[in-house]
């Protein structure tokens, strides 16, 4: 395209003003030209509209005569008086100001009418929105705890129907009815914990007690073995894990016994929270890499039977083992059971007591928990716990009566098909805080209650 003609196409777009182009730059684009033809329009619109606006307000004020002043003798009279001789336009009579002001004064009831009106109709949409938002919520609520009851009860038939109804005990509350709070506070109705920390020197005094005894001195010599190899879990959910470590280092330095070496600590053998894990128990405890940790997804933590597994993925293949899990289903384990079995592992040198107990029921905070046990005091009928969650409890002496009604605890997923099925988890489930989700779960998992106990780990046994 030639200059020429560039420069013909832009003249033609120029505004007119009074049959003249509007001086404007020959390089001013013709969107900006545009821009500016439409913001004169814009200015001689409002233009229009505020003389119309002087005009008809003159109109107004001088409704009985001509807008101009005019002079007395002109072949006009006045309906008020001429003004003073300095000139100007005549003063309204009383009755125009009146009919003026009443006419302004119809103009704000109008205005005032009108607001007020849209402001009720505001007001009621707001009211209408708050209450529609309301019972929404109301109805999201009812449908959620809906789905919970239903998911409860489809799965209560699931674990009938697999394996029929938990025995032992049937008054026991389940965890759905029955919340830490109210299990603490049902304990202290009971006469309190009856609990002594190892960080008061009345604990300390037990075990020296226990331990200088002739008697019951062998029963509490494995406290001194554990807390050498106790490592304080690496998260809230791997007291069972700490727990297997802190087993395998109490047999630190046995002939025979191989422990793991952490690379961190090489060439030193010690149990870890990290080289406990290896092919043996991807295969038969728990599925742990470094892109997926079962023990961090449903149903969380580890039950007994797997820690079970871990822990004989990790004895020695030299020496004669074994690891035996009691739950103590109270239709089958008495506390003089427990006591005893518990109390003939202590006082073996070769055994080691893993107890798996609900922490509520002997007035701690919390749920399910893994820890080694210690020692055991005849004078207070108690267990020493070497508790593995330091963070939170120091090591405590706990009445067997009350130990073993924590353990008597029903855990809703006590056993499952581990740890293969947890591949089967849908991705919004594995890290869910919804119950119905959870309970969805917990059915893909397979899972089954089963009390929760104790297990008694033997390493050579049989050897002089």
């Amino acid at each position: 395209m030639s200059s020429s003609s560039s420069k013909s196409n832009y003249e033609s777009i120029l505004p007119q003003v009074e049959g003249e182009k509007v001086d404007i730059d020959p390089l001013t684009p013709p969107a900006t030209v545009a821009s500016r033809r439409s913001l004169y329009k814009k200015i001689g619109l409002a233009v229009l509209v505020v003389s119309a606006v002087v005009i008809i307000s003159v109109g107004l004020m001088g409704q009985s005569g001509p807008p101009a002043p005019m002079m007395e003798g002109a072949g006009w009279e006045p309906s008020t008086p001429a003004m003073p001789a300095m000139g100007g336009p005549p003063m309204p009579s009383p009755e125009e100001m009146e009919a003026t002001w009443a006419w302004w004064e119809d103009i704000r009831k109008g205005v005032s009418s009108a607001y007020h009106s849209a402001a009720n109709a505001v007001s009621n949409a707001a009211s209408s929105t708050v209450s529609a938002v309301k019972k929404g919520v109301t109805e999201a609520k009812e449908a959620y705890n809906n789905g919970v009851t239903e998911a409860k009860e489809e799965y209560k038939e699931y674990q009938e129907s697999a394996v029929g109804p938990m025995s032992g005990d049937s008054t026991r509350p389940s965890p759905w009815e029955m919340d830490i709070e109210k299990k603490m506070a049902k304990k202290e109705e009971d006469g309190g914990t009856d609990m002594i920390y190892m960080n008061h020197v009345d604990g300390m005094d037990i075990l020296v007690t226990a331990y200088g005894d002739s008697d019951q001195g062998a029963s509490s010599k494995d406290y001194f073995l554990l807390i050498q190899g106790v490592d304080t879990p690496i998260n809230q959910v791997y007291s069972g894990v700490a727990t297997s470590s802190a087993i395998l280092n109490s047999y630190r330095g046995m002939s025979g016994m191989n422990l793991p070496v952490d690379p961190y600590y090489h060439p030193y053998p010690f149990a870890t929270q990290t080289d406990i894990f290896n092919e043996c128990t991807n295969q038969n405890a728990v599925i742990k890499n470094s892109t997926f940790d079962g023990i961090q997804v449903p149903p969380g933590g580890l039950v007994l039977g797997q820690v079970k597994n871990m822990m004989e993925c990790n004895l020695p293949h030299e020496k004669a083992w074994s690891v035996d899990v009691t739950y103590v289903d109270p239709s089958k384990v008495s506390v003089d059971d427990m006591r005893q079995q518990i109390l003939d592992a202590l006082e073996h040198p070769g055994k080691r007591v893993i107890v798996h107990y609900d922490r509520s029921e002997v007035g701690q905070q919390g749920g399910a928990h893994f820890s080694p046990v210690g020692a055991y005091s005849k004078d207070k009928d108690a267990f020493l716990i070497v508790d593995v969650s330091q963070y939170k409890y120091p090591d405590a002496w706990v009445p067997a009566k009350r130990l073993y009604d924590a353990m008597s605890t029903a855990d809703i997923c006590g056993t499952w098909n581990y740890p293969q099925a947890q591949e089967d988890l849908s991705p919004e489930s594995l890290f869910t805080h919804d119950k119905v989700t959870y309970l969805k779960a917990l059915k893909t998992l397979g899972c089954r209650p089963e009390h929760r106990g104790y297990m008694v780990v033997t390493v050579g046994e049989g050897e002089d």
